[in-house]
């Protein structure tokens, strides 16, 4: 039978305040239940070394199911807590990704709307030069109407 993280946080609570556990591992298992326990990698582990010792310490005074039940509950959250870290840091990963690729896509953008630039300034200046070479050719037919017979 797999026991949540919510049982687990409140057996540890109820066997902690029975078997003597210090009340910093009872304080830190409800802060897990209402969702205020400090996410960060060192906490974590700081967490997770004073609650392993206590539960150690624990297992020594007590004997049988609540030993057993420690161990299982211990091993559990350390469990739980090495996921959520390795979430949180595939989520970091995920994020600095997602950074990156919108950097490249600013910078994409920038490039195109730079050639964008280039080719709207070359056919301003195909337009003029075809505007003149339509002149030049204007003014060549007129001379050529204008040419009389020989003679």
């Amino acid at each position: 039978m797999d026991i949540g993280v919510l049982e687990m946080c409140g057996a540890i609570a109820a066997i902690g305040t029975a078997v003597g556990m210090p009340l910093a591992v009872v304080r830190w298992c409800g802060a897990y239940v209402s969702g205020r326990v400090n996410e960060e990698a060192q906490d974590r582990a700081a967490a997770i070394t004073h609650l392993d010792n206590s539960i150690t310490a624990a297992a020594v005074t007590t004997t049988g199911k609540i030993s057993d039940l420690d161990s299982r509950i211990a091993q559990t959250i350390g469990h739980k807590v090495n996921n959520h870290a390795s979430r949180l840091d595939a989520l970091e990963r995920a994020r600095q990704s997602d950074i990156e690729r919108i950097v490249k896509v600013e910078s994409s953008i920038a490039a195109i709307d730079k050639s964008l630039e280039r080719v709207e300034h070359g056919q301003e200046k195909l337009a003029e030069t075809m505007k003149d070479s339509f002149a030049t050719l204007a003014e060549s037919i007129r001379v050529v109407r204008m040419v009389g017979p020989k003679g």
